[in-house]
């Protein structure tokens, strides 16, 4: 029985969001080659998307950037942050992507509309069970143009809610307010499992409890088609060793005389056939005859054997020719092996340059965070000396206390002492 399968992932960026777009919409990617751009007009949309993702998020998070704006008006400049910015350097994501599918069998044999109504079914459970209202999805889209069809939803998980810190309700996009948990996650697998079957498509939940770590699927893909790719190469190399092991017995088969010299049979000459006439008429010496048709007999014998000669020779020929075209056809998999190979390097040398770009960004939030903490410290400090300076004007005891301490000049409340 075929698997009910559902899940998600965060969005971590806008710029995320962006690329999201160009594989779920615009059926852009350097990583599927399974897409059959010849058959993505059967995909079928359930929320269409006639903008771009990011407008579309523009849309739904309006009254969030409004309550943003309002909000740095009312803060510093130096702490102020766009709502793109805010957005991007939160700790929760800017949207999240749900995918539902199952495996091949499920789907053989389903019509256009049976798949639309499995799909139908699936979005209900994300609106009625998870909470996500239908107004805050972004896009909702069937794949019909890969291997197996699966349902895309690309939503916001935006929610009013009341922040601790700021003592009031606010608009804030966070996926846990839906599925706080990996058990919570589990459950709704449970239930969406359980809404599939009440609709009438026998699947069956998968182990809750199983160690399988999940791939990614650009991941999965990648190394499925290096392996794809490997076990090509192999079976090339097996097919062309075959050929010549063929090749090479039936020409042991057939061993030329090793250190035989090149030596060319000329033809003997023709017995000569002397004819006598006599009173009967013309006679020939039997001898004569005799010689005569052993000399036939040998030249006939001899083309014939040229002959066979000649046909064992072009065998030996083209059999050797293709033994060169199978020769060349494995240097050219043992160079396109090498390209390939190649690519790996490239590719582990590009996870080792993202994997440092990480570190330089975890290094970067590090340093951020730790200017923010010191203008803090340095803004008290400096609040402080103000509030020291008034109340040592008001004693009278200031001029005093600048002659000593060596202080050139103050200035008006607010703004910075120089030293």
């Amino acid at each position: 029985m075929s698997y009910s399968i559902f899940r998600v992932k965060g969005i971590k960026t806008l710029s995320d969001l962006r690329g999201i777009g160009k594989h779920d919409k615009e059926r852009v990617s350097h990583t599927n080659p399974d897409i059959d751009h010849g058959r993505s007009n059967e995909n079928i949309e359930l929320v269409p998307c006639n903008v771009s993702y990011r407008q579309r998020f523009n849309e739904i998070t309006a009254e969030m950037r409004k309550e943003h704006e309002e909000r740095m008006a009312k803060t510093r400049a130096d702490r102020r942050k766009t709502f793109e910015q805010a957005v991007d350097t939160a700790r929760n994501d800017v949207a999240a992507e749900f995918l539902f599918t199952s495996d091949e069998s499920f789907f053989e044999n389903k019509s256009k509309e049976e798949i639309r109504e499995w799909a139908e079914k699936s979005l209900e459970f994300l609106e009625k069970d998870i909470g996500i209202q239908r107004d805050k999805i972004i896009h909702a889209v069937v794949h019909m143009d890969e291997k197996t069809p699966h349902l895309h939803v690309v939503a916001v998980p935006l929610v009013k809610t009341y922040d601790g810190r700021r003592k009031a309700d606010t608009w804030q996009i966070s996926r846990k307010k839906f599925i706080k948990t990996k058990e919570d996650l589990a459950r709704l697998q449970d239930v969406y499992n359980k809404r599939m079957n009440e609709a009438g498509f026998q699947l069956q939940r998968g182990n809750p409890k199983s160690d399988r770590l999940h791939v990614p699927t650009e991941v999965l893909k990648k190394e499925t088609k290096y392996y794809e790719q490997k076990l090509k190469t192999i079976h090339q190399e097996y097919e062309f060793m075959m050929k010549k092991l063929e090749k090479a017995k039936e020409l042991a088969d057939d061993k030329p005389e090793q250190n035989r010299p090149l030596q060319v049979d000329y033809f003997p000459p023709m017995p000569e056939l002397v004819a006598k006439k006599t009173i009967m008429g013309v006679k020939y010496d039997p001898e004569q005859v005799k010689a005569l048709q052993r000399w036939g007999r040998e030249m006939i014998a001899k083309s014939h054997k040229d002959n066979q000669t000649i046909q064992v020779q072009n065998k030996k020929i083209q059999m050797l020719q293709e033994m060169v075209q199978l020769q060349e056809k494995e240097m050219n998999a043992r160079a396109e092996q090498k390209v390939s190979q190649k690519n790996s390097q490239l590719i582990v040398k590009l996870k080792q340059a993202m994997n440092d770009v990480n570190i330089f960004r975890t290094e970067n939030e590090r340093l951020r965070n730790e200017n923010s903490r010191l203008k803090k410290q340095l803004s008290r400090r400096e609040w402080l000396m103000e509030k020291m300076v008034i109340f040592m004007q008001k004693l009278g005891v200031f001029e005093r206390f600048e002659r000593w301490v060596g202080i050139e000049k103050t200035v008006d409340k607010g703004h910075d002492m120089e030293r």
